[in-house]
């Protein structure tokens, strides 16, 4: 699921549980991009999102990928 600043849901990708949400971010930041004519360029994931596997995928799709870590 992506929201964009304004709270509004751009894209949406559903996959079952059982698949590894970073193997999933190619196709959801190419969802994106669809929705939105390519205008995205930066996108802040939680920290599930950490590694090479998901930022190598956002950047194949021309998204600068920033991960968002909270304190506990």
């Amino acid at each position: 699921m992506t929201v964009d600043t304004p709270g509004q849901l751009p894209a949406l990708y559903a996959t079952p549980a059982s698949r590894d949400d970073c193997v999933e971010v190619g196709r959801l930041a190419a969802a994106i991009q669809d929705a939105t004519d390519k205008s995205v360029e930066l996108a802040s994931v939680d920290q599930v999102y950490t590694g090479e596997k998901p930022a190598g995928a956002a950047r194949g799709q021309g998204i600068a990928h920033e991960v968002v870590r909270l304190p506990c």
